[in-house]
């Protein structure tokens, strides 16, 4: 499950950059797999053994950028002379 989870929240983000969406350092550190909520664990699953996947193609294709004075992204930047 943690695997589908990081492959479609991969899609997903680079669906999103290629649309210029810039998203922000607390986004993406917000974003996790790992699901522990609607999860049935001992739950049915049917398994599609037949059908070959698509290839893994989870990297990230766009940049993360963190702005020189990341105080600015949270409203609290304070000056450096008191």
């Amino acid at each position: 499950m943690i695997l589908n989870n990081t492959v479609e929240l991969s899609d997903k983000l680079n669906t999103l950059a290629q649309e210029e969406y810039v998203f922000t350092k607390d986004e993406l550190a917000a974003l996790s797999p790992y699901q522990t909520q609607h999860v049935k664990h001992f739950g049915h699953y049917e398994l599609d053994l037949q059908t070959v996947p698509q290839p893994i193609t989870d990297d990230l294709l766009f940049e993360i950028i963190i702005p020189d004075n990341p105080l600015l992204l949270l409203g609290t930047e304070t000056s450096a002379t008191g």
